[in-house]
């Protein structure tokens, strides 16, 4: 619902609205993949065994590195859009 709901352009601007359609949208994201999504490491075996995890330093840096290019990726976004933003307001 929160999908097609955010196709709509009027419900979509509305700065209320779309902060409740995407909380929505991660609520069922979440409520479909379990707390697995959020607790990947305490996942039981068949045999109901939960076995310690830790992660690797390789494991930790890749994780650094993949929100850091994320974060590269959305700041040359933001200025891209802000760009193209402030060309249209000055015309």
């Amino acid at each position: 619902l929160c999908t097609t709901l955010m196709l709509i352009p009027a419900v979509r601007h509305r700065g209320r609205s779309l902060a409740l359609l995407c909380v929505g949208i991660i609520l069922a994201l979440w409520i479909e993949k379990g707390l697995v999504l959020i607790v990947t490491g305490f996942i039981p075996s068949p045999l109901g065994v939960i076995t310690e995890y830790a992660p690797t330093a390789l494991e930790i840096a890749v994780t650094v590195g993949v929100y850091a290019v994320g974060g590269f990726v959305l700041t040359v976004l933001y200025k891209l859009v802000l760009s193209v933003r402030e060309r249209m307001q000055s015309v």
